[in-house]
């Protein structure tokens, strides 16, 4: 009973702030829902959002927002709702519900129906992106549940100085066990890639300690922007900082347990901080000084002989 998409609905029903409106669909995995608005929401309330709860089947209430900011146009709106776990969509699932609430102190939603008066939706099935929808309570978060860990051991490098093909190449789904490297490698891969882990993240603003594990040499690869002012040690021995990943970092380590340190000491700031000392001292020596001065001057008019 929906209509094509984009094509607005037969008719509509008020639903007053704090009101909701329901409909049963097919229980099926969607990451939102689309709801169609005949005039425009004007809402008074800075907080009003729209409320979307599916229940499933079994029982299960998944809820999403989205935020009204005092006005949403006629025409069609998204709420997002991680529901892609939900089993169904082969028409053996069920039903589940879909109630649309209007969280505000004020304003009327006219939602279109089909001329039956059933409300009408559309959903977003998901799609075989590598995203999941991580949060939805106002702004949809969506995580890349193909990323790498941002702390890992890569037994494997390739080198590849040119950065439009170092971008091409990471623009593709890549694997965590190779790094890219911008410059030559410290040492060349295995014949047999090693195996590894991280075992402990120590990390503050400006240093981090890693402890790694490993039966082979590798690179520990931290994906933060470290490819300027940072120095690393292994074991206490300074270590390379390699660029790596095009904007990261990597530092080879050996076969075994490793503790690594990557400390924030830009060129320039043991040299900076000295000037500062400095100009603190000449401060301080002129605040000083006028005083004394002063206090000798008076004390030198009260020596002088008296003239008869």
């Amino acid at each position: 009973d929906s209509p094509a998409r984009g094509t607005p609905p037969a008719g509509s029903v008020a639903v007053a702030a704090g009101e909701t409106v329901s409909r049963r669909i097919p229980a099926q995995p969607l990451r939102a829902v689309s709801v169609w608005f005949d005039e425009d929401l004007v809402t008074a309330d800075t907080s009003a959002r729209l409320r979307l709860d599916v229940t499933t089947p079994d029982g299960t209430v998944l809820t999403g927002y989205r935020a009204v900011r005092g006005l949403l146009p006629a025409g069609w709106h998204w709420v997002p709702v991680a529901g892609e776990e939900i089993p169904g969509g082969d028409g053996a699932g069920g039903d589940m519900t879909v109630s649309l609430t209007h969280v505000a102190d004020d304003g009327t939603m006219h939602v279109g129906t089909s001329a039956a008066g059933v409300p009408t939706v559309f959903v977003m099935k998901p799609a075989d992106d590598g995203l999941r929808l991580a949060h939805t309570s106002g702004v949809a978060v969506w995580e890349n549940v193909d990323a790498v860990e941002r702390v890992r051991f890569a037994p494997l490098a390739v080198v590849v100085p040119e950065r439009a093909e170092r971008l091409a190449l990471l623009s593709q789904p890549w694997p965590a066990d190779i790094v890219v490297l911008t410059d030559q490698a410290p040492h060349a891969n295995p014949a047999t890639a090693a195996t590894g882990r991280v075992v402990a993240v120590a990390d503050t603003i400006d240093e981090m300690s890693v402890v790694v594990e490993s039966d082979g040499p590798g690179y520990l690869v931290v994906a933060d922007a470290m490819q300027h002012g940072w120095n690393a040690t292994v074991d206490g021995v300074a270590a390379p900082v390699l660029a790596a990943d095009h904007a990261v970092v990597a530092v080879p380590v050996p076969a075994g347990r490793s503790e690594v340190r990557l400390v924030y000491d830009p060129p320039g700031l043991a040299t900076g901080t000295a000037v500062t000392a400095a100009s603190a001292v000449v401060v301080l020596g002129l605040a000083v000084v006028p005083p004394a001065y002063r206090r000798r001057q008076r004390r030198q008019r009260g020596a002088r002989p008296t003239r008869v």
